[in-house]
């Protein structure tokens, strides 16, 4: 659930107005929920206070006078500013639902349409103007009335706004004479009231949610979190007292602003959504190329118009369109005439051919000159020279003894011909243009060998360096920053490839021979800078947390341990909690690129279609710290024994305070952090999450430990203690692939790289 989603659940929730219509527990539920996704106390306070933070947190549409129909305006807010994504394999409507940035639940304070049907809870304003002057406030009861000083009981639920104002004429002129002469009246909504729908089918959180009486089918299914990938959003059907009432299709309600006065919520509606029945594909030159749900007697007009209709590209008077059979396949050419007849089945592809554009007098000059690009062949550009002057002339480092020209003969095969600038310009040769001429004009340095030289070693900038002409090994050091602090000035090699002869590698001591640093390089000469035979870099470790000397320490000999680190910070304070000790370790070079390349095999082994961005999804997550489990109880009592983990510089141990907290997370229904008990079981805690979700077992239950130790329910050292994390793992349905999004956020709640790597091998083999 997206930070987003939970604002508008809090809101349904804790918004004075729904206070009343929901019990306890739910409050209670909705805050737990909050904390664990952030939200401090003080926060959560400030939305139940004020609700119009809520309101700007959701950026909700109020209903207005627009001509537009209000989902078109709200679809096309949701889209502003973003880029579709370019999935072919998706679905058309199915993240409308869950988009960021979509707002579809209106305001609880937006004005009422006059087909508005008032019920109990509605708070209205009866304005009464002209010779008298009177202002009614009242909330409908129950029974569907308000009372109404001098008429009594005025009976208006279940009627619309325009036949309640004429009601409430007739009862208000017993006691208003001159209604509809000199007095008016005009009844308005101030609050409407909250109603419940139960969302079940193909949505990702089936279940009742609080709305608002102004709230639309697309409300309650963003509330619900959107929809599946096999659901069907254009036969989404409202059943009312266990009676079929209509259905709402998502494409009508896009593109032509559709929705049917019946489809509007009550309390008490289900809203089904069922697995789409037809789908077909729109391929090639469209504007919005992808897979769209179809209905029975749709054609491929239909379909072409719902991807966008056609790129500026494309051939528009005809399409391809291949069917599948039981059997055999079968393809179709439809011309133009014929696509507003041609009805579409489920599994067609619709194929839109580009538009080929052939130029009469088109011809490219590329390369070095000052203005490279397209020129037309004509009067005043009929040759070779004339068109390099229309260029503006060759560029300083052109090289003119050589150019090529590519075209094509009479039977559009490619040719060349060789052509001398200077004969060309100078009026000595003449070559007249053809159609689709490419006139390639090469540089002098096109022609020249390397023109880099390479440093490695004890500079501050190695690499790649831009030779010039005299450049020595003394200006290439300059260029790359200098010796770095080790460098041994008196070990330099520079190695030559070899040119009509073998390469060689000389060796240059500038403690010795500070002249040698003059001597001149040439191109591709690669220079190395050896480090001092003793020199080391100070290395260091931190120690930080519950120990009475924390800081920096300096690794004082070749293997220093855990223990001997602790010795020398003084040992804890009283408020230390050892067996909550962390040890985090900087990443080398090479233990990156290992857990690339684990991570890389791991993922040859998956059989999602986007496995390779999901790859590279992960290799992100690789971070510059990890955590190593340790058990600094058992090395200390212990020392080199191996708990007594060997430290390396870089290395951070942190001694906590006691942390008598348990974090539950993972696919349970409110990931929580309670208080620890010594008496509860994983279960218990577990329950103070709301349980467990669909597609989890109990045995793929982990714990995660304060010191980075890592335990699967069901092994020996799965105990409950304080400060650890219970994470409820899921498994992926049969039916249903994992999302990129879903596996990287699996990744960033994973402690360990390599349990991530084994998860992920376990899901896809």
């Amino acid at each position: 659930m997206n930070k987003r989603l939970l604002i508008l659940v809090l809101s349904a929730l804790l918004l004075p107005v729904f206070a009343a219509a929901q019990s306890i527990s739910e409050i209670e539920a909705a805050k737990a929920m909050a904390k664990s996704y952030g939200y401090s106390e003080s926060e959560i306070e400030a939305l139940l206070n004020d609700p119009s933070k809520a309101k700007t947190s959701t950026e909700t549409t109020t209903l207005d006078s627009s001509p537009e129909p209000e989902g078109v305006i709200q679809l096309k807010q949701a889209k502003k500013g973003e880029e579709e994504e370019k999935d072919p394999n998706r679905i058309y409507g199915h993240d409308f639902f869950s988009s960021k940035g979509l707002s579809i639940i209106p305001s609880i304070n937006a004005p009422a349409p006059a087909n508005y049907i008032l019920g109990p809870g509605d708070d209205i304003t009866i304005d009464v103007w002209g010779n008298t002057t009177a202002k009614i406030n009242s909330v409908i009861g129950r029974d569907g009335t308000i009372l109404v000083n001098g008429v009594g009981p005025v009976a208006i639920g279940g009627m619309t706004i325009k036949r309640a104002e004429s009601t409430l004429k007739t009862r208000l002129s017993r006691i208003y004479g001159d209604i509809g002469s000199s007095t008016h009246i005009k009844l308005s909504l101030n609050r409407a009231r909250s109603i419940t729908v139960n969302v079940v089918g193909d949505v990702v959180v089936p279940g009742a949610y609080a709305l608002p009486a102004l709230a639309q089918i697309t409300s309650a299914l963003f509330m619900a979190g959107g929809v599946e990938e096999t659901a069907s959003v254009r036969d989404i059907r409202l059943y009312r007292d266990g009676k079929f009432t209509g259905s709402f299709d998502l494409y009508d309600f896009v593109f032509h602003g559709a929705y049917s006065e019946d489809l509007k919520l009550q309390d008490g509606d289900i809203i089904s959504v069922p697995s789409y029945h037809s789908v077909v594909t729109v391929d090639g030159d469209a504007k919005r190329p992808m897979r769209y749900e179809s209905l029975e007697g749709e054609t491929v007009a239909d379909l072409i118009t719902y991807a966008g209709g056609f790129s500026d590209d494309a051939a528009t008077d005809r399409v391809y369109l291949e069917r599948r059979g039981e059997t055999k396949g079968q393809s179709f050419e439809i011309l133009n005439s014929e696509m507003f007849s041609f009805a579409v089945t489920h599994g067609d592809l619709i194929y839109i051919n580009s538009r080929t554009v052939e130029f009469a007098n088109r011809v490219c000059i590329r390369g070095s000159v000052r203005q490279p690009g397209f020129y037309p062949i004509s009067e005043r550009i009929p040759d070779v020279k004339a068109l390099i002057e229309a260029a503006g002339g060759l560029a300083e480092d052109a090289y003119k003894s050589r150019a090529t020209l590519f075209r094509k003969d009479a039977d559009m095969q490619p040719s060349s011909v060789n052509l001398n600038l200077e004969d060309i310009l100078n009026g000595r040769t003449r070559m007249l243009l053809a159609r689709e001429d490419s006139l390639h004009v090469y540089s002098a340095s096109e022609l020249r060998d390397s023109t880099f030289i390479r440093i490695y070693g004890e500079v501050r900038n190695e690499g790649e360096l831009a030779f010039r002409t005299g450049m020595s090994v003394y200006d290439a050091i300059m260029e790359a920053g200098g010796f770095t602090e080790g460098a041994d000035q008196s070990n330099i090699e520079v190695a030559r490839k070899g040119r009509g002869e073998k390469g060689f590698v000389s060796r240059i001591n500038l403690v010795d021979n500070p002249e040698a640093g003059a001597e001149p390089l040439q191109p591709e000469d690669a220079i190395f800078i050896r480090s001092q035979l003793y020199y080391r870099e100070p290395q260091t470790i931190v120690i930080n947390g519950e120990v009475n000397y924390p800081g920096t320490y300096v690794i004082d000999k070749n293997v220093v341990r855990l223990s001997d680190i602790i010795e020398r910070a003084g040992k804890f304070t009283s408020d230390a909690y050892v067996k909550g000790a962390q040890l985090e370790r900087t990443i080398t070079k090479v233990e990156k690129a290992r857990m690339e390349v684990a991570i890389e095999l791991a993922g040859q082994e998956m059989k999602a279609k986007d496995k390779d961005a999901i790859i590279d999804s992960l290799k992100n997550k690789v971070k510059d710290l990890y955590t190593i489990g340790i058990d600094l109880e058992k090395a200390l009592k212990n020392p080199g024994s191996d708990a007594d983990v060997i430290l390396r510089t870089g290395d951070i141990i942190t001694v906590p305070v006691m942390n008598n907290t348990v974090k539950i997370s993972g696919a349970v229904f409110y990931p929580n952090t309670v208080v620890f008990n010594p008496k509860y079981t994983w279960r218990d805690y577990i329950n103070q999450a709301g349980g467990r979700r669909r597609n989890t077992k109990s045995n793929k239950i982990y714990a995660v430990y304060m010191n980075g130790l890592v335990a699967k329910k069901g092994s020996a050292n799965f105990k409950m203690e304080p400060g650890m994390e219970l994470v409820v793992t899921s498994e992926p349905r049969e039916d249903r692939k994992l999302t990129t999004a879903e596996l990287v956020t699996i990744a960033s709640s994973s402690t360990s790289i390599a349990y991530m790597i084994t998860a992920l091998v376990r899901m896809f083999i």
